[in-house]
């Protein structure tokens, strides 16, 4: 299972990673956020989101297998 989830302190709401991966994440409050319908499990999916995990300026998503 895998489990993604943004570090709400850390996050500073740029919003390129709702950008690379709009299915995934979204915008909520200044803030992004993971999708809870969003199908962690695709492979497409995961590899968006590994993308993602390295594209963020602050390091506040984290992606666990």
């Amino acid at each position: 299972m895998i489990k993604v989830t943004i570090g709400e302190k850390e996050c500073l709401g740029c919003g390129l990673c709702n950008e690379l991966a709009p299915e995934i994440f979204f915008q909520q409050n200044d803030k992004s956020v993971v999708n809870s319908n969003a199908n962690l499990e695709d492979k497409d999916n995961q590899e968006l989101i590994r993308k993602t995990v390295k594209a963020c300026p602050v390091g506040a998503i984290k992606m666990r297998i």
